[in-house]
């Protein structure tokens, strides 16, 4: 990542924040996964052990709270330092549902109330818990060997948000990453907003925290989100949408037009400071380019009209390593490949990657395609155009997914020539209207 801040590889695709693993340290046990026989490595950064470590409490048994595996401690403050001084933040994920057996904690207060058991009724593991299990999902396990922490225990909770505030300081991150949020109690969320809002957000600079709920629930997303609890989750259900309409042409466009025009107000309607993050990948869903249909030609066109919609639509949007050039993976843990640059990259992938350069060049310079109120201009089973305008501001989006080219007018308020950041192609405002021809399978981005 140093090497990458070094180089100026985030600058290029206009990005200001980077979230990483969680630095905290993990077992060096390997384990089975929740539904197979595989045999994993904590390499993913989801099994901690030093999760309540603090200067002041350190936990017997270690000499240090970081996962050694990612680098020096004097490392992680270099990346830091070095994002800060390119504007750029760094949010970590913060894994707080559980630990490995090999925690001290497990050790010490395995019978002192700290974790959850199996209810009455549902069937013990080995270790005492029940296994998930979602119809307990704050009690659930995720397997035998993740005892899960039991937050109503006023004790553990006082313990692992000193060590969060712990953390934040001495490192100065900028935002937290939440894992596993639905499966822990509220009082955890609205005890570290309260805790970071105390101790942490004193110079008036946000401190943003983004929640992991995988739920297609837009009701269950929200409740986690409010001036005392998430800034705002991932926004699994307009992916949802977006993966069947762009990525595998499942849905028709209409359907992901109507959806996306609710959704942009969906969670500021219940709380006005809400800001999502967007996302085409993750670490736990198939590559996006593999649900397009896998290295081909087509496929990574798919892709980059769903990048074009990403970059375009408010909220914050999330890039997972690898999306932005075209990586194929299936289910965990093939979707974690290592990722390549410069020369590996196919003649796909680098235009993959100067597709989204354009993209996130044009989202930094237009506060439109940021904050910006989407109307929707057409909405065809294949074609969507919309307005994102903010102010004086404005953009007209064109996504064509049909397998052919298509020309059109389109209304706007803005006079004069405008320019598509995609592809270079120009066209003039006349009597409130532009036409604009976009070939088979391409998006435009018409801005002033």
């Amino acid at each position: 990542i140093i090497a990458k801040l070094d180089e100026g590889y985030f600058e290029a695709l206009g990005v200001n924040a980077l979230w990483i693993s969680s630095p905290v340290k993990n077992t060096e046990k390997s384990g089975k996964g929740m539904n197979d026989d595989y045999q994993y490595s904590a390499y993913h950064s989801y099994w901690p052990i030093a999760t309540g470590w603090t200067d002041e409490n350190p936990l017997p048994e270690l000499s240090s709270p970081l996962e050694d595996h990612f680098g020096s401690d004097g490392e992680l403050r270099e990346l830091v330092r070095k994002a800060h001084a390119k504007g750029i933040r760094v949010l970590v994920d913060f894994v707080a549902n559980h630990v490995h057996l090999d925690s001290p904690l497990w050790a010490l207060h395995k019978n002192d109330g700290w974790f959850n058991m199996a209810p009455a009724g549902k069937p013990a593991n080995q270790n005492g818990g029940y296994n998930c299990g979602w119809d307990a999902p704050i009690e659930c396990w995720f397997t035998d060997y993740l005892p899960d922490f039991d937050y109503r225990n006023k004790e553990l909770l006082d313990l692992v948000l000193d060590h969060a505030v712990w953390l934040v300081q001495e490192y100065d991150f900028d935002g937290f990453r939440m894992d596993a949020v639905k499966h822990m109690v509220m009082a955890f969320t609205t005890g570290m907003r309260s805790r970071i809002q105390q101790e942490v957000v004193t110079t008036g600079i946000p401190f943003y925290m983004v929640g992991e709920t995988f739920d297609g629930d837009r009701n269950k997303i929200a409740e986690y989100i409010g001036a005392d609890k998430l800034d705002g989750q991932f926004d699994f259900p307009l992916y949802f949408v977006v993966r069947d309409a762009i990525l595998q042409h499942t849905q028709p466009l209409t359907n992901l037009a109507a959806f996306a025009n609710d959704n942009d107000t969906y969670y500021t309607n219940r709380w006005s400071g809400a800001i999502m993050s967007n996302f085409l990948g993750n670490h736990d869903v198939r590559r996006a380019l593999t649900l397009a249909g896998g290295n081909t030609s087509d496929a990574h066109k798919r892709l980059r009209m769903a990048q074009t919609f990403l970059m375009t639509s408010p909220g914050i949007p999330l890039i997972y390593q690898g999306d932005d050039i075209g990586m194929e993976g299936g289910d965990d843990p093939d979707n974690r490949r290592m990722m390549i640059f410069g020369a590996a990259l196919s003649t796909e992938q680098q235009a993959t990657l100067n597709h989204l350069k354009k993209l996130g060049a044009a989202r930094k310079n237009h506060p439109a395609l940021r904050t910006g109120i989407r109307t929707t201009l057409i909405a065809e089973a294949d074609l969507w155009a919309y307005r994102m305008k903010k102010d004086s501001d404005e953009a007209i989006i064109v996504l064509n997914r049909s397998g052919q080219s298509t020309a059109r007018q389109l209304a706007t308020t803005l006079t004069g020539t405008l320019t598509d950041v995609v592809s270079g192609t120009t066209t003039t405002v006349s009597g409130g209207t532009i036409t604009v021809s976009v070939p088979a399978m391409t998006s435009a981005v018409y801005t002033k």
